[in-house]
């Protein structure tokens, strides 16, 4: 079977998309990586931020205005 010029043209047409569809798909690759690797980082980051043990409430500052009130006895 010889070469003729259209097998030969064909051949490098074929390998020209070959090669074109692999550099997306390793640019599509390395993009989703990225995504990836920038999304570990945020949630690490989120998590370094919130303690292990929630902080217990201290109050709003308002407990002196409360605390005469529940000493007041009815009157009947």
């Amino acid at each position: 079977m010889p070469f003729t010029t259209y097998t030969l043209v064909g051949t490098f047409l074929f390998s020209l998309l070959s090669l074109n569809f692999q550099i997306q798909i390793n640019n599509l690759s390395q993009t989703l990586l990225t995504t990836y690797k920038t999304q570990q980082l945020f949630s690490e980051i989120t998590k370094s931020n919130t303690p292990s043990t929630p902080v217990p409430y201290r109050g709003g500052g308002r407990r002196y205005l409360i605390e005469p009130s529940k000493n007041i006895e009815p009157l009947v």
